[in-house]
């Protein structure tokens, strides 16, 4: 049996037009059991093609699920550490840590520090960490040789929150400056504080390294100016660590057979006997 595709009656196999509207029955006209047979078939095949498209989403997310889990394993992130310890790249080896915003870092510094701590004991201290991590039992940070907490494994939100995510984040050492002198501007990087002889000033926290720093006094007689590196090691207590600056000011010995008569300095009095003064100084023989 046809149907009309004008009107939609039904019309026999063998007829040219259609009894109803008259409208020409050719290939466009649909065959009733075409459209039964079409109409049985076709949600068969999107159930079908829907049911596979689910099964492979679902394997694409589980193997997206074990693949972070591999990368976010902190045993192998040890694995790297060690890979860049061995091939002495002191850069990379640092970026394995996370390191508290505002702390002074020295890599290559910090990589000595883990030499003359010994790299396989303190590798073996965080893999000990790491497997009681997993176990959810207590454990302390990994220690140097005086104490000083070194590396503390934080665990923390990862792909906003889905994985929890272990990290290992270095104590950093809070570093003061003890001066036996008064009236001197320390400066390191771009931070600048000043200093005393009555008590240890604080300047920021640092990794064990190196820094360089300068200095000026200044005074009545000019400024003078230094420069040098401080070492920060395991030497700290409890991570704290007190660096006595290395500076010692020029001064002279004014001699006169008055010592009472009063100093004058590039022709102005200082108000002040020769007495009173001595020794002079700060004074910048340097000009």
């Amino acid at each position: 049996m046809l149907i009309c595709n004008n009107c939609k009656a039904e019309c026999a196999d063998n007829m040219q037009f259609c009894n109803n509207c008259g409208h020409k029955l050719g290939e466009e006209v649909i065959k009733e059991r075409e459209v039964e047979t079409r109409t049985a078939i076709t949600p068969k095949k999107k159930r079908k093609k829907g049911l596979i498209a689910l099964i492979a989403l679902i394997i694409i997310l589980i193997a997206a699920h074990f693949t972070i889990k591999t990368l976010i394993d902190p045993e192998k992130q040890i694995s790297k550490m060690n890979d860049d310890f061995q091939s002495k790249d002191a850069k990379h080896f640092l970026k394995n840590f996370d390191v508290e915003k505002g702390t002074y870092t020295d890599s290559e510094g910090y990589y000595a520090y883990i030499q003359n701590e010994t790299w396989s004991s303190v590798r073996e201290k965080l893999v000990n960490n790491v497997r009681k991590f997993k176990q959810k039992e207590m454990f302390d940070p990994v220690v140097d040789m005086n104490g000083n907490d070194m590396i503390r494994i934080v665990e923390k939100p990862f792909l906003g929150g889905l994985y929890k995510k272990a990290t290992f984040e270095i104590v950093p050492i809070r570093v003061e400056i003890e001066s036996e002198y008064n009236d001197i501007q320390f400066t390191h990087g771009k931070k600048t504080i000043d200093l005393n002889d009555e008590s240890a000033t604080t300047f920021g926290q640092f990794l064990p390294g190196n820094y360089e720093w300068s200095l000026v006094q200044k005074s009545d007689f000019g400024s003078l100016k230094k420069e040098g590196k401080m070492y920060i090691s395991e030497d700290a207590n409890n991570n704290k660590f007190t660096y006595k600056l290395d500076y010692t000011p020029t001064e002279t010995e004014v001699m006169s057979n008055n010592m009472d008569a009063t100093l004058f300095v590039n022709g102005e009095s200082t108000k002040k006997t020769i007495d009173e003064l001595n020794p002079l100084g700060p004074i910048p023989f340097d000009g």
